[in-house]
């Protein structure tokens, strides 16, 4: 039965192993499977009393966020003192190789902040430090690890690790990174010299040679922590080939020095108090002096030389100068001026600051400060009388400060200016809250050149002068500006304007939320233009433009000597004329403009035609690519083209794209001419431009055969009655026609022929001796007539007349069927060369024909 037993329980213990063993088989491929580990293999492993080893061990992970991890060891002894329960064993590791190479195949995944670690206490440190081996030794190790540069860079080196047992905190690392043939060592030394007391020294050796060495104490109370120590730098001849091996780990590539950096010398000192406490702001002071009689690559600034002697205090959060003094030159990496245009790239920018020998002021610290440029651009800023105030914390630039900036070329968005020069003297002083700054009289802006290629626009010697200028910027709001402005342009050059100087003097204002430009314009021929240019915060840019009152004088047009394309036989030597316009540029939108336009009074030579008394109230408009003009109103008294016409009014509007500026439509609302007692008039409609043909309908009432006949250059042409008619006017490419026309009398009346020519031609021919004889004194019962203009100019006349003579055969019936044609151009030349015209269109009509003998046809006199 003892037998029994016995089997019974190894039975039931071999149950429970191989029952424990396959749930913990099960756990570890769960915990696999979540963590990503796909191998954990090792060889050679070995357990005793003193230790663990493990000649070879490989661990490979990959997780699901797309890192993998790969770990291999050789060599790895684990040794420990001490195996008492409840206690933190003493143990030692040692390494012969140890391999890691970690790799993210997911760079662009979204990362967790960090966030900045608590400051330790002394309980803290040392708890961690009783959990850390007293000794750790790696003879050789590699590591694979992500950077800059590559996608993974590789360093090599050995570490060292020791805690002693007789000191509190005493330990020591030695950190040796090897790339051949260098050398980098870095030891770490710390042990507590008193109560909560720990000393740390740093040092860091190249190439076995000693560079820089720090020494540094930190004291812990129950709350507060207080940190002080001293650097040193004394020699860095090792620059070259440490930036090199540097840049792979860093976001940029530093320059490198020129040459190696023997001299330099660095030297720096703090100390802080309450960096533990919770409710208080740290204090505490640094002192930092630097001399680089070499180029020194500075982390996104670029390389700098000189020397430095800064102490600095740390109050309320804000760092306050207490001592400076500076001569250093810094030469701009370029990668960090590619948004500002290639003319701006500095050279080289020296700043030079030296302590004044006045006596300072109480918590104040006066200053001479220099920072100026050489190469292209020069930038030269100067403050003589800088005042530096620690309580309250304020910067007082003084009286004399002065900037002046000169570069002889810049392009800006496809501007460019030509030898532009600023200078200014200014005051102004500088708080944590808040920036003010006041430019003094007589400031200025001056440049030779401006040209805007796209807007064929170019401004010759541009001079500008600020006067009462004050900038405000408050920390929490938006600054504020004020100036007044005086501007003078030698030459204005543009395809629509003629070649002048321009003045413009106004004032500016504005802030963030809203900027407005307010002044004069005017130029060389007088005119004046009252201007406003503003913009509101993600709005549109508005200019607004008055021209009030324009008065006209004969040799004396402003408009005429500004506009280039002002027509050339437009002459204007009377009247008034006012003008508002406004120009809206929306972001990200097309321009609009609207232009109101008053004519008062107007007189002058339009082509052949004198005008009178001309009144007009216009509007032109752009909007979406399309633009309009509309006349309200438009009345001239007097038309004078070689005989009198007028009143002649019209209200319309015009219509198209400006892409297509005369193929637009045309439509008015009233069109009337008065002419020789008569009304002439369109019904209102419209008409397309853009068609082959337009035709317009017109209509005649009341047409004085009288006063026709007083303005016809005929002798003995005399007659009564009032013409009515109505008669289609086309046009084409070809020029104005009218293909179906009538006039007929609105009641009976007379004509008289009475000509010297025509009776001597009816007294040598008998076949029109009794024509001539009728038309002497003809009483007309019906008088009609088809009327033909072709594009030629010549106009014909179907006459038919049925009347009789009261002194001829005992005025019997008469019926006339009379063909007339009459060549208008030269009709109207023949008028123009009289003395029925002004002595100005005789001239150019004189003109004309000595350059084109034969008249040319005209489209739309």
């Amino acid at each position: 039965m003892r037998i029994w037993y016995y089997l019974l329980w190894l039975c039931l213990s071999l149950a429970v192993s191989v029952g424990g063993g396959f749930v913990l088989w099960q756990t570890w491929l769960q915990v696999k499977a979540q963590q990503g580990i796909e191998v954990l293999d090792w060889t050679g492993f070995k357990l005793s009393l003193e230790g663990v080893q493990l000649e070879h061990l490989v661990w490979q992970q990959h997780s699901p966020e797309g890192t993998e991890l790969h770990i291999e060891t050789q060599g790895l002894s684990l040794r420990w003192s001490n195996l008492v329960p409840l206690a933190i064993p003493n143990y030692q590791i040692e390494l012969k190789r140890l391999k890691v190479r970690y790799q993210n195949n997911n760079p662009s995944g979204l990362e967790t902040p960090v966030e900045a670690p608590n400051l330790p206490s002394w309980s803290s440190i040392q708890d961690s430090l009783a959990w850390l081996p007293q000794q750790l030794s790696i003879e050789h190790f590699d590591l694979e690890l992500p950077c800059a540069t590559l996608e993974l860079c590789h360093e090599q080196g050995r570490l060292s690790w020791k805690q002693a047992d007789t000191q509190a905190l005493a330990t020591q690392l030695d950190l040796y990174l090897y790339r051949d043939p260098h050398q980098t060592h870095i030891a770490l030394q710390t042990k507590a010299t008193a109560q909560q007391q720990l000393e740390v020294s740093l040092k860091l050796a190249l190439d076995e040679q000693s560079r820089l060495e720090s020494q540094q104490q930190l004291l812990f109370t129950p709350s507060d922590l207080r940190w002080s120590g001293a650097l040193h730098l004394s020699q860095l001849p090792e620059a070259s080939w440490l930036l090199d091996w540097l840049s792979d780990w860093l976001s940029y590539q530093p320059a490198v020095p020129p040459q190696a950096m023997t001299d330099i010398r660095l030297g720096a000192s703090w100390s802080f108090d309450s960096l533990g406490h919770s409710e208080q702001s740290p204090t505490g002071n640094i002192r930092l002096a630097l001399n680089s009689p070499t180029p020194w690559p500075i982390p996104q600034l670029g390389t700098l030389q000189g020397n430095l002697d800064l102490a600095l205090e740390l109050r309320a959060q804000l760092w306050i100068p207490s001592q400076l003094s500076a001569d250093l030159t810094l030469q701009p990496d370029p990668s960090h001026l590619e948004r500002w245009p290639t003319e701006l790239h500095p050279g080289h920018i020296r700043l030079k600051v030296l302590p004044r020998t006045t006596e300072a002021k109480d918590q104040s610290l006066p200053l001479n400060l220099s920072l100026t440029t050489q190469g292209s651009p020069k930038l030269n800023v100067k403050l003589p009388q800088l005042q530096l105030y620690t309580h309250p914390l304020r910067l007082d630039f003084g009286p004399q400060a002065h900037l002046e900036f000169k570069v002889p070329r810049l392009n800006v968005d496809q501007v460019q200016l030509n030898n532009l020069h600023i200078s200014s003297a200014f005051s102004g002083q500088w708080t944590p809250e808040q920036l003010d700054i006041q430019l003094a009289d007589g400031s200025f802006f001056n440049a030779d050149r401006i040209s805007a290629t796209d807007y064929q626009l170019q401004l010759d010697q541009l001079r500008l002068k600020l006067n009462q200028t004050k900038f405000s910027l408050p920390k929490a709001q938006s600054f504020s500006l004020y100036t007044q402005v005086q501007s003078r342009l030698e030459q204005l050059q543009h395809p629509e304007l003629k070649t002048q100087g321009w003045d413009w003097q106004g004032e500016l204002k504005g802030t963030a939320l809203q900027q407005q430009l307010t002044g004069q314009l005017s130029n060389d021929s007088r005119l004046t233009l009252a201007t406003q240019l503003s913009r509101q915060q993600d709005a549109a840019l508005e200019l607004k433009t008055q021209l009030q009152s324009l008065k006209l004088q004969p040799a004396s047009n402003a408009l005429a000597q500004t506009l280039k394309h002002w027509p050339e036989t437009l002459e204007l030597h009377q009247g008034e004329i006012g003008l508002e316009g406004q120009i809206t540029v929306p972001a990200q939108k097309d321009p609009e403009a609207s232009v109101k336009i008053q004519l008062h009074n107007l007189a002058g030579e339009f082509n052949r035609s004198e005008l009178q008394g001309l009144e007009a109230h216009l509007t032109l408009e752009l909007y979406r690519q399309q633009m309009s003009a509309e006349i309200h109103q438009l009345r001239v008294q007097h038309l004078n083209p070689g005989f009198p016409l007028g009143p002649l009014s019209l209200s319309g509007r015009y219509w198209a794209y400006l892409d297509q500026p005369s193929r637009g439509l045309v439509s008015w609302q009233h069109a009337q001419l008065e002419a020789f007692g008569a009304k002439i008039w369109a019904p209102a409609s419209r008409i397309d431009l853009a068609s082959q043909r337009q035709a317009l309908n017109l209509h005649l009432r009341g047409l004085d055969i009288q006063k026709l006949f007083a303005a016809y250059p005929a002798q003995g042409l005399q007659g009564t009655g009032l013409i009515d008619g109505n008669f289609e006017l086309q046009h084409s490419p070809k020029g104005f026609s009218i293909d179906k026309g009538s006039l007929s009398a609105r009641s009976p009346g007379i004509l008289q022929l009475r000509s010297p020519q025509i009776q001597a031609m009816g007294a040598t021919n008998p076949a029109t001796r009794v024509v001539t004889q009728a038309l002497d004194n003809f009483h007309y019962q019906h008088l009609s007539s088809d009327i033909h203009y072709t594009t030629q100019g010549w106009l014909q006349l179907g006459l038919r007349l049925q009347g009789r003579n009261p002194e001829l055969e005992q005025g019997r019936p008469i019926h006339f069927s009379i063909q007339l044609e009459e060549n208008i151009p030269t009709l109207l030349t023949s008028l123009q060369l009289s003395d029925r015209v002004s002595e100005r269109i005789q001239q150019r009509v004189q003109q004309q024909l000595k350059n084109n003998p034969t008249p040319a046809t005209p489209t739309g006199d």
